[in-house]
């Protein structure tokens, strides 16, 4: 079927993939594989590309066998610890919630409806032209501090309430900047523990979504973000800015926006409703729009929606956004440095 194929590459990289099988089963010790081809195996195939190469050299074999097994078990450690600060999670969202009901509501009444919408809404457009007209003319060794700049830069969008007539100090306490403290730390890592049960729904909605679209005959993409493409190539300065983006200017400004600007006006606009169900759809409301406008794709939306909806816990929880910052700072690093670790 390959020798068939009208796909250059495939056509490209056949014959080498079979030179290098051919050079693993040849029991007459053979030269190595010419350095043009194996870079293109490694920078076609990746890590299978160099499985091919190692096929024929028995000490390079055994290293990535080696490797693979670090790897696996690296993984398997993250995975069973992540499990457990999950549940430790679930068991201590259904005590806030057990509390929550029996305690009394904050207040989410404004005197200036719709102000925050509008501010959200500014933010939106914003933020949207900074992405799609001012980033792409960047240079290259300037994008990156230029995207952060610009994160930071929307956050402008907080002086619309002042000019529509509310109070600087007020607009302060309605998005939740209100004096920090170091507990919030703590709040916050203990929201990240929270929002992973929520993850996990997201994640078996994806998993279900997935499944239904190949049942259509449609495909279903990888999870992709700019972010990721650029760290294969990284160098350590631009590791860092990377970290800076994902870590720090990504969690304050969309918290501020989404847990603070947007999450005060849906529980503003839906506080007639019992405070549960108030608060469950403005969490999944502001969850979903997070969500949808990240680049992943909209089959992977449901992961980051359930995780939105976690980090709203902590803003609920707290009366400020700071929780939330930390939650999702936590999540971003280690996504980033999950990402990192199976690059290199």
């Amino acid at each position: 079927k390959l020798d068939g194929a009208s796909d250059d590459t495939v056509r490209r990289l056949l014959p080498l993939v079979r030179d290098a099988i051919a050079r693993a089963r040849s029991t007459d010790e053979a030269s190595p594989m010419a350095e043009t081809d194996a870079a293109t195996l490694t920078s076609n195939l990746g890590w299978f590309g160099d499985l091919a190469i190692a096929l024929s050299n028995p000490v390079s074999l055994q290293e990535m066998q080696e490797s693979a097994v670090r790897t696996l078990v690296a993984m398997m450690t993250f995975g069973l610890v992540t499990m457990c600060i999950g549940v430790a999670g679930l068991v201590g969202l259904v005590v806030l919630i057990t509390i929550a009901t029996k305690s009394a509501k904050r207040s989410w009444s404004m005197r200036y409806p719709g102000v925050y919408a509008e501010t959200f809404a500014l933010w939106l457009a914003l933020f949207t032209i900074a992405q799609v007209v001012l980033l792409p003319r960047a240079a290259d060794p300037l994008r990156l501090l230029v995207a952060i700049a610009l994160f930071f830069g929307s956050l402008v969008v907080l002086v619309w309430p002042v000019v529509r007539g509310v109070p600087w100090s007020q607009v302060r306490r309605d998005v939740g900047l209100t004096r920090f403290s170091p507990m919030e730390i703590l709040s916050g890592l203990a929201t990240y523990a929270m929002s992973l049960p929520f993850l996990v729904v997201g994640l078996t909605i994806t998993i279900v979504l997935g499944f239904l679209i190949e049942a259509m005959g449609g495909a279903v993409g990888q999870p992709s973000h700019p972010v990721q493409q650029q760290l294969s190539e990284a160098n350590p300065m631009e590791l860092l800015q990377l970290f800076v983006l994902a870590v720090v200017a990504a969690p304050v400004v969309e918290e501020i926006v989404f847990r603070g600007v947007l999450y005060t006006h849906l529980r503003s606009a839906s506080r007639r409703l019992p405070w549960f169900v108030s608060c469950g759809l403005s969490a999944v409301v502001a969850g979903v729009i997070f969500a949808v406008i990240h680049p992943q794709g909209l089959v992977f939306a449901p992961v980051l929606a359930g995780m939105a909806t976690g980090f709203a816990i902590g803003r609920e929880w707290r009366g400020s956004i700071y929780a939330s910052i930390v939650a999702h700072a936590v999540n971003n690093a280690v996504v980033l440095g999950l990402n990192v670790f199976v690059i290199g």
